[in-house]
């Protein structure tokens, strides 16, 4: 099936205006001048360590969600890649069997909660059908035919759950059957599963976001074809892809590329983290503050992981973070206007859930976790 270029795009800007009805006051993101930093307090005392999460013969965990009722996370159980769900008592069981661990393809690169549904997604690495899948508090729901091509590599970073339609980013580049072909990120129908392709973003698409009636995503030379070309941030008003922040020497201490691994919008401000000038996140907004440091990146020289996960209302974020004037990594959560540390992980968390009043975090294929 063919679609017109004016079609898809009438089709994503008529889906993104009904989406967004009653929506949040409107800040623009779109001046890249327009970006400061914020800084962790350094008097702060510094929190122990954290407990581990005891999970029985349960290995190679990945993800960890939580629906403010329990505990979801994915992992390996007698050679076959699960999800299991812990409850408020710390049993553990089986939600959903999902494939072979001894397989090449199909690990899970996403676990996400959505609250407005109350339904979980999660998306598996290179399968030539249902890489995006559904489940509730009970058990798995839908699948749908999203194809990542059987490619080792092809995957899916971020969801946004449009109500009647999900935005797709990652890493992938596929013809679906009926479909306009895709790369990196795409529009999905829930109900039809027509997919419109949201063409002009060349490399892998790292993060997504959905504020004022605009899909925002982030990664690194987004629309460049060498390595130094195109921006780290990203928007699409329904019609064009608008650069937002972030391009050629602006990475780390100016000689490395700009890589942004996540962003988030929170309180009126877009935050991006990942490889930028002199920190390891800053906020872009309409306005303009003093440029400070909101963390540093824990080893200039590896690869620079950081997102953001919001619950109850409070910003964390976690990745390769490490305060300044400490040398241990950490996760942090922002309250009151400043960021506060949540305890010392030797390693980089790969993942977060908040359940009450404690901190779940995915560290070297186990779990962990540390009161608030």
């Amino acid at each position: 099936m063919q679609v017109s270029t004016f079609s898809i795009k009438l089709a994503v800007s008529l889906l993104i205006t009904l989406s967004l009805i009653g929506c949040r006051k409107k800040i623009d993101y779109s001046t890249s001048s327009d970006i400061w930093t914020e800084v962790i307090d350094p008097n702060q005392p510094v929190y122990g360590p954290w407990d581990s999460v005891d999970v029985g013969n349960i290995y190679d965990i990945s993800h960890v969600e939580s629906d403010g009722h329990s505990i979801y996370f994915t992992g390996t159980s007698n050679q076959l890649r699960q999800v299991f769900k812990m409850d408020s008592l710390g049993t553990i069981t089986s939600l959903i069997t999902i494939n072979s661990s001894i397989l090449q393809l199909g690990s899970v690169t996403l676990l996400q909660y959505e609250p407005q549904s109350q339904l979980f997604y999660y998306c598996l690495e290179g399968v030539s059908s249902g890489a995006i899948r559904t489940f509730d508090s009970t058990g798995p729901l839908h699948s749908y035919d999203f194809d990542l091509g059987g490619i080792v590599n092809f995957k899916i970073n971020a969801l946004i759950d449009l109500d009647t339609s999900l935005v797709v980013g990652g890493r992938y580049s596929v013809s679906g059957t009926g479909n306009p072909s895709s790369k990196n990120i795409t529009i999905l129908n829930k109900t039809t599963g027509v997919s419109y392709p949201l063409d002009g973003i060349s490399r892998e698409v790292m993060d997504l976001e959905f504020y004022n009636n605009e899909i925002y995503c982030s990664g690194h030379a987004l629309t460049g074809v060498f390595a130094w070309g195109g921006w780290a941030v990203m928007k699409y008003n329904g019609l064009n892809w608008i650069s937002v922040g972030y391009t050629n020497n602006t990475g780390y201490n100016n000689t490395e590329p700009p890589k942004v691994t996540g962003i988030k919008a929170y309180d009126n401000k877009l935050y991006a983290a990942g490889n930028l000038n002199s920190a390891m996140a800053e906020i872009i907004n309409n306005n303009y503050s003093n440029n400070q440091n909101i963390w540093n990146m824990a080893d200039p020289k590896t690869y620079i992981y950081a997102k953001f996960e919001e619950y109850n209302g409070v910003l964390y974020a976690y990745g390769d973070i490490a305060p300044s004037y400490n040398t241990f990594k950490c996760v942090l959560r922002k309250t009151t206007g400043s960021w506060q540390k949540v305890g010392a992980i030797d390693e980089k968390a790969e993942d977060i859930a908040v359940l009450g009043n404690t901190v779940y975090a995915v560290v070297n294929g186990g779990l962990l976790k540390h009161g608030l």
